[in-house]
């Protein structure tokens, strides 16, 4: 609710607090690549070509910052 999240990821959260446990700097970036009904099949490729190229152009505007 902080955040005004969708959703939240439990995978993510797991890497995250492990690394705050032990002050480690940690970003996560992760993206949908399906939309979960009767065509996720049909369009996944396509859906995880986007995902992985929103991803990296995420995490490379995140690193130009730096």
């Amino acid at each position: 609710s902080r955040f005004a999240a969708d959703y939240v990821d439990m995978e993510a959260w797991e890497v995250a607090s492990f690394a705050r446990q032990r002050n480690i700097p940690v970003a996560v970036v992760k993206a949908v690549s399906d939309r979960a009904d009767e065509k996720s099949a049909e369009d996944f490729a396509a859906h995880a070509r986007d995902a992985a190229t929103n991803c990296a152009q995420a995490v490379y505007e995140i690193l130009l910052k730096l």
